[in-house]
């Protein structure tokens, strides 16, 4: 009913905040769960006034809507996608700007995500690399204006049915498996990493059982080695991404038609779902190639 995100809110009142500070997304014990309000005046010049941009808000966890002097630009409901907005023609104008960022918090920390690109990027870089500067963007990191919206209690956990015995294999593989397949690209394991020890087991079995059912007992397989993740600080965690790393590769080596993908370097720390998609996809392809002396299938 407030409309903050209305230019014309007088927003005086709200305390000023960095996006990762700490202090905003819990009570000193908990996390607080629920929407938190952000708002930032960006002054435009002239040159740049009424052109088309791109709003950068990295990754947000959990979910959030953003709006541009009073008009909603964009929304994601969940953590992982990158938040890139188009800003539309006309709705920038000269001098200043506001920017309003509702961020809903369902379990856990709320938090924007560090490192990734909070900016305005005018012209047509909007996927420019991270570290990457051009001359007509602006940085949103710094100070916000912040007030803490309607608190509510932890969401519910979800039931994963793909957790469950049998839902993914009946649900995905079941239905598709007697068509013709030439070969099998395996990418997955991040969730396996607390408990690599059973991963080459596993891994074993199902490939065997998927070249029963479809008939093909020679298929090749490829794993995808786990991307890099985890800050260079986690001394732990980046030691079992690495042990599950070794897992994927002692399967490699000990089956027969299965080969190992390299993309541990790369990734980025910060992200489990990197957005560097074509480097990994051409060293997918060229593997598959090469291993079938580059015969199309």
């Amino acid at each position: 009913a407030a409309k903050y995100y209305s230019p014309a809110l007088d927003d005086s009142d709200w305390q000023e905040t960095d996006l990762f500070s700490t202090s905003w997304a819990s009570d000193g014990m908990t996390p607080a769960n629920g929407s938190h309000w952000f708002r930032k005046t960006v002054d435009i010049d002239a040159s740049h006034a009424g052109k088309a941009a791109t709003l950068r808000l990295g990754c947000i966890v959990d979910a959030d809507s953003v709006w541009v002097n009073g008009r909603l630009v964009g929304f994601t409901t969940y953590q992982y996608p990158p938040r890139i907005y188009p800003i539309p023609e006309g709705l920038l104008k000269e001098g200043a700007n506001t920017i309003t960022v509702r961020l809903i918090s369902q379990n856990g920390a709320p938090h924007f995500v560090p490192e990734k690109p909070y900016k305005i990027i005018f012209g047509d870089r909007p996927y420019a690399v991270y570290g990457r500067t051009y001359p007509d963007e602006i940085s949103l990191e710094g100070l916000w204006r912040y007030r803490k919206g309607a608190p509510m209690p932890a969401g519910p956990a979800m039931m994963f049915y793909c957790y469950m015995p049998c839902v993914l294999y009946n649900a995905m593989i079941a239905p598709v498996i007697s068509y013709p397949v030439c070969g099998t690209v395996w990418y997955q394991g991040e969730s396996n990493v607390g408990r690599s020890n059973q991963y080459p087991a596993l891994l074993e079995t199902m490939i065997a059982d998927w070249r029963k059912a479809s008939g093909n007992a020679g298929m090749p397989f490829y794993i995808v080695e786990l991307a890099d993740f985890l800050h260079e600080s986690d001394r732990g965690g980046r030691a079992a991404w690495q042990t599950m790393r070794e897992r994927q590769a002692q399967v490699a080596d000990e089956t027969p038609g299965v080969s190992l993908i390299r993309n541990s370097d790369l990734g980025e720390w910060n992200d489990i779902h990197p957005l560097d998609k074509k480097t990994l996809g051409n060293r997918v392809a060229e593997k598959i190639l090469s291993e079938n002396n580059n015969r199309p299938f």
